[in-house]
């Protein structure tokens, strides 16, 4: 398997996971003060911009530059906010949708902004840890399916090490950012639908981070859904070489809707803590006769 690069060319490849590896959370808060001075400073000043909504928009895209310089190995970038989603402009010559801030402030605080200006879009560890080497890889001729596209980050990743990715994502303004950020790939198929155990319609549960967005009975906001099986039909794929999933607690309802549809090889996030599937998830998977492994809560299968 190939290792990400830090271009910002989609699906290019190297290794740059150290520069956006997390500080543990370790010890008493002075000595990691003296210990990491500048990225606390750094996340102090970030947190006091986003919490506030009006804030966050008129002061943002003045110190995005300054305080986005305290990331090590960043690229320059400048961000604004405009019809609902925050634009990040990276280097001057590529521009990601992002959602709304006001409502995804953790994770573009620490997550997805920080890896555009270190690593790239879709060449970090967070799109990686879907494989696990010598198990479940990405190949050349492989037809991918992406359950939980958000913005197109795993979809860009994994189009430069496969053959077909297709991106789901019901949520309609995760979608309209996934949309406008692998435009400029043909071979990315987004496609603005859900996954559940049948086919029907369903509703985006309101959540604080767009990240997080899933399905759920009852909300405002109706979606259309349709089962792995009819879309792979639909889509005229006989079998689906890789299947990325991350449904946000909510894998097993889309494992059900499988029917008689052959997927090769599984890259599962069955959620943390509480919500943790992990069990539900690996006992589907073995009764239809698939090797299983975990680590952590990231299952991985394949027949």
């Amino acid at each position: 398997m190939s290792t990400p690069d830090t271009s910002y060319e989609h699906g290019a490849g190297s290794p740059a996971e150290e520069l956006v590896r997390p500080t543990e959370a370790r010890g008493d808060i002075a000595v990691r003060a003296a210990r990491y001075p500048l990225k606390l400073a750094k996340h102090a000043l970030w947190r006091a911009v986003v919490a506030n909504k009006g804030l966050s928009r008129s002061v943002l895209p003045a110190v995005f530059r300054p305080a986005t310089a305290l990331v090590p190995g960043h690229h320059s970038g400048d961000i604004r906010h405009e019809n609902g989603r925050w634009w990040l402009d990276v280097d001057g010559n590529r521009t990601y949708a992002l959602p709304d801030l006001a409502s995804n402030a953790t994770n573009l605080k620490q997550g997805t902004v920080a890896r555009l200006l270190t690593v790239g879009f879709g060449n970090d560890r967070m799109v990686r840890r879907y494989e696990l080497p010598g198990f479940v890889e990405l190949e050349p001729e492989d037809v991918v399916v992406d359950v939980g596209g958000y913005v197109g980050t795993f979809a860009a990743f994994a189009a430069g090490r496969a053959d077909i990715v297709y991106s789901l994502e019901p949520d309609p303004l995760n979608f309209s950012c996934l949309a406008h950020n692998v435009a400029d790939r043909g071979d990315i198929y987004p496609r603005e639908i859900g996954l559940w155990s049948e086919a029907g319609t369903m509703a985006v549960a309101p959540v604080a981070d767009a990240s997080d967005a899933h399905l759920c009975e009852e909300g405002t906001l109706e979606v259309d859904v349709t089962t792995l099986e009819r879309f792979a039909a639909k889509e005229e794929i006989d079998e689906i070489d890789f299947l990325k999933l991350d449904a946000e607690g909510f894998e097993q309802p889309v494992l059900e809707g499988m029917g008689d549809l052959s997927v090769r090889k599984l890259g599962v996030d069955c959620g943390e803590g509480e919500g943790d599937n992990t069990d539900e998830i690996r006992a589907l998977l073995e009764a239809r006769d698939y090797r299983v492994r975990t680590k952590g809560h990231l299952l991985y299968a394949r027949l």
